[in-house]
């Protein structure tokens, strides 16, 4: 009996696995998944998560006990605000009630406070607001013990957990700044004015920084109290002279010898002229547009500045559009990095003079600038202070080398010269400014004057001073294996190692795409010891083109457990814990994938049109059938080949303008994703290579219709969408996104931000390089509208009217222009939205979407609105939504007819 009753409950597991259902509307509206937010206590004994949509429309917050499996569930509450006590011995959340509970981790019991405004919690103490109340309240988690302060404004507590800093305000309209000391509840009074704002501990909780605003006036007085000394020191009181006002202290300097401020100019109240007409001036020799101006407001420019502790003096530095990094230097003190230039005109970085970044040090000290010309034009993003203030390291495009210059001698030294390798990004080969792209820092070592600097694969260790010679940290085994390191953050601040340090190295393989870790000391010059690799997604640095859905980074624990998420494509993202990277225990088991029709994943090379070898994803369902013949849509957005491993999540859209992969090959179609490497000046040839080569290798597979091949793409894979449709005829179905059909006048058109496109073609990912007078040849043949009567691909467009960075009137022209020429197309148009849809808008979008190419690629019913269209003057009574299932004399379902240029009326009628 036993025997039978186990031979027909494996029958029915095989019978159920066969039925799974397809993904549909419900799945999307049901589908868990991990939520943001996810933590592990100091001592590694405990870790908290969220599960999305659990119950449907909420989150639930899950807290466990890493050594013995024990969980605790608290529906509607999220991981997000989640906090664990820094003696982990408490976990601290709040519910969409805005009720706070307290969870003692050891004992399973719940302290609950109802009605918090905000709380924060620091070592076992926790402080609350109560809503609708000036109170506060102070409680020692341990003992229950608590302190209420009544019309308590702003607290801050202490990094070390000693102090808490309270702002109380009176009826007299005098505020009073307190310290309290948490443990023994002594209570000091600091100060008493008119209100305290910017309260700052030092990392050691032995100072105080707070701005105060004097009696009847609107001048700041900046103050420090020393809590060991129980002594008031003001550092900075302000005048009505003064050019400059305190808006707000930013930071302590690195040293703590100073303070970092946020200035802004004091300035007098002007006479405002009315004006008497709607009217904007371009002028041309404007350092930007008026449309940039007009985004950015009208508003007070700010600035930051420096004082000196003890010293009563404010070094301002009025750099306008700047970009200013600050550092202690041992030499010379408090060092600023700063990088400035006339004009922030987006996207003329490539013409206009003014967009010029200059660079300065500023010894804030003795306030001493020296400008580092060698830099001048430089981007901010490839320059770097170091740590300690002693070195900037920049890469130098035409020595193809990285630079260093020593803050105290102004001395620049090549500190990579003679080393053969590509230091550039290899995911931006093929872009405008590619020979900026570099991978960069990996860390830095200041005990030796050392960086650790990443090329395409390896990582190298370099002495900033050039006196030692330079060391391939990792043995060039990442080239020989085609692996690429990166260090992974795992707790380091300011990125700063030690020479004894071990480092954690994240690895991706380029050729098979599996993911996973390595490790290598700093002193030790050898391969690199693999920990464990896989076909999964831990994290994917440095890779734009992968939506990579790593809602945890690495986190650590004091103790030396680690916290991260792993993914495959058939693996939804879950929770591991490991101290050892090589084995990894799990935390959260969230699998809804297993319930429906999944998919598989396939990496395919072929040959494209230019030669080059590319490569591809091929999606399957789960339940493929190696005989049967499979319609293929093909999806593509520069390259993607590197997410083979990568989990794409259920929904309507993805991006609110993209198929949804699961979505489609669940119901029956396969999706390819294909690899595209662009030329400069002429990008849409390298989609046409590559895709049109994609879907010949394609269609010559057994299970493939090669009747039956649509193309669908969003923004630039929009662009690249009507590219194809009209200079290759292999499509049966395409739908375009948010797109752009004409090159040429879409380049003046001014985006979102105020910003002409000028910049997206020629610096951009566009590609084209040139300027529209330059090359007109090149911008007229990526110009899919110049061949909108070569379509014979039935087309779908979708726009939406707020679209900052494809004008709607572009996709309207195309579709005119497709009409005109009698070609089936369709123009979707939403009036909300942006550079997509989401919600309503993009429901009704993934369903007409489907409609379109479940009629074209599976030869189901048209719907009502593509074969008689919608009533633009009431689309709401009549969505044309439905399935019109009637049939032709021939016995197929109706399809959408010819246009409207009747070939009987081609000729003009005769005049008399």
């Amino acid at each position: 009996m036993k025997y039978i009753v186990g031979i027909w409950l494996l029958l029915s597991v095989h019978i159920a696995f066969g039925q799974k259902s397809a993904i549909d509307s419900n799945t999307y509206k049901t589908w868990q998944s991990l939520d943001w937010g996810a933590k592990i206590s100091n001592d590694g004994n405990y870790v908290l998560y969220g599960i999305k949509n659990k119950p449907v429309g909420f989150s639930t917050l899950i807290i466990r006990n890493v050594q013995n499996g024990k969980q605790w569930e608290f529906p509607k509450s999220s991981a997000d605000n989640a906090k664990f006590t820094e003696d982990a011995k408490f976990a601290v959340f709040r519910d969409s009630s805005n009720k706070v509970e307290i969870l003692d981790l050891k004992g399973g019991t719940s302290q609950f406070i109802d009605s918090v405004e905000n709380y924060s919690i620091s070592s076992h103490w926790i402080a609350f607001a109560m809503r609708n109340s000036k109170k506060l309240i102070l409680r020692n988690l341990s003992t229950t013990k608590q302190l209420l302060f009544a019309n308590a404004q702003k607290w801050q507590f202490s990094d070390n957990g000693k102090y808490l800093a309270l702002v109380v305000k009176h009826q007299s309209n005098s505020a009073e700044l307190t310290l309290v000391e948490l443990e023994s509840g002594h209570q000091l009074t600091i100060a008493t004015s008119t209100s305290f704002n910017n309260l700052f501990f030092n990392k050691a909780g032995s100072k105080l920084i707070y701005l105060v605003n004097e009696r009847n006036s609107d001048l700041k007085t900046i103050s420090q109290f020393d809590i060991v000394k129980h002594e008031a020191q003001i550092i900075y009181a302000e005048s009505a002279q003064d050019s400059l006002s305190v808006l707000s202290i930013k930071s302590f300097s690195d040293d703590e010898k100073g303070l970092i401020l946020n200035l802004k100019p004091r300035i007098k109240q002007a006479f405002a002229l009315k004006v008497k007409v709607p009217l904007t001036v371009w002028n041309y020799q404007d350092a930007k547009l008026p449309s940039q101006m007009i985004k950015e407001g009208s508003h007070t420019p700010s600035y930051l500045g420096y004082v000196l502790i003890g010293e009563s003096k404010i070094v301002p530095l009025i750099y306008q559009n700047a970009s200013i990094e600050f550092r202690s230097n041992t030499t010379l003190g408090e060092v600023a990095l700063v990088s400035t230039a006339l004009s922030n005109a987006r996207g003329e970085e490539n013409w206009n003079k003014l967009t010029v970044n200059r660079w300065f040090i500023n010894a804030l000290n003795t306030n001493k600038t020296t400008e580092l010309k060698r830099l001048e034009g430089f981007v901010g993003g490839s320059v770097k202070l170091s740590p300690d203030g002693q070195f900037v390291l920049f890469y130098d495009p035409d020595s193809q080398n990285f630079v260093s210059y020593e803050v105290s001698t102004n001395q620049y030294r090549n500190i990579t010269n003679g080393i053969s390798t590509s230091w550039l990004n290899r995911n931006a080969s093929d872009l405008p400014n590619s020979f900026l792209d570099v991978r960069g820092i990996a860390a830095w070592i200041p005990e030796e004057n050392s960086v650790l600097l990443y090329d395409d694969y390896d990582i190298w260790k370099l002495s900033l001073k050039a006196t030692s010679k330079p060391i391939n940290l990792t043995n060039s085994s990442g080239k020989k294996r085609g692996i690429a390191f990166s260090i992974e953050d795992v707790g380091k601040e300011n990125n700063i190692y030690k020479e004894s340090d071990q480092l954690i190295l994240n690895a991706f393989n380029v050729e098979t795409k599996e993911n996973g870790f390595y490790t290598s000391s700093i002193n030790n010059f050898a391969d690199p010891k693999k920990l464990s690799m896989g076909p999964y997604v831990y994290s994917l640095p440095g890779n734009p083109y992968v939506d990579n859905l790593a809602h945890t980074t690495i986190k650590w624990s004091n103790s030396g457990i680690y916290l991260l998420q792993r993914m495959s494509e058939r693996e939804s993202p879950n929770l591991f814990v490991t101290s050892d990277f090589e084995r990894f225990q799990p935390i959260s088991e969230i699998h809804p994938e297993r319930n429906v029709n999944w998919l598989t994943t396939e990496l395919h090379e072929w040959k494209s049109l230019d030669g080059r070898i590319l490569k591809g994803i091929l999606y399957k369902p789960e339940n493929f059938d190696p005989n049967l013949k499979y319609p293929v849509i093909f999806q593509y957005y520069e390259r993607k080949s590197d997410g083979l491993h990568n989990f794409n999540e259920p929904e309507e859209l993805t991006s609110g303008c993209v198929i949804n992969i699961p979505s489609y090959v669940s119901n029956g179609y396969l999706i390819f994703s294909p690899d595209i490497y662009y030329s400069l000046g002429d990008p849409m040839q390298g989609t046409y290579d590559a895709v049109v080569s994609a879907a010949s290798y394609v269609s010559k597979l057994a299970f493939v219709d090669s009747t039956k091949i649509g193309i669908q793409g969003c923004s630039f894979g929009g662009v690249e969408t009507d590219y194809l449709v009209t200079n290759t005829n292999k499509f049966s179905a395409a739908c375009s996104a948010s797109g752009i059909s004409n090159f040429t006048s879409t380049a003046g058109h001014i985006n979102d931000d105020g910003s002409a496109q000028y910049g997206f073609f020629e610096i951009g990912q566009a590609r084209m390089v040139y300027s529209l007078w330059d090359r007109p040849d090149l911008y007229i043949k990526n110009s899919s509208i110049f061949n909108a009567d070569k379509v014979t691909t039935p087309v779908l467009l979708m726009h939406t009217t707020k679209d900052g960075l494809c004008p709607i009137e572009d996709a309207i022209a195309f579709f005119t222009g497709l009409r005109r020429n009698n070609k089936k197309a369709w123009l979707l148009q939403y009036d909300d939205g942006d550079h997509g849809v989401w919600g309503a808008s993009g429901e009704d979008f993934s369903i007409r979407m489907q409609q379109f190419f479940d009629h074209y690629l599976k030869d189901k019913p048209a719907p009502r609105w593509m074969l008689y269209g919608v009533d633009p003057n009431d689309p709401g009574v009549n969505s044309g939504l439905d399935l019109v299932r009637e049939k032709d004399k021939n016995g197929r379902y109706l399809t959408p007819g010819p246009g409207l240029l009747d070939t009987t009326l081609s000729k003009p009628p005769q005049t008399n």
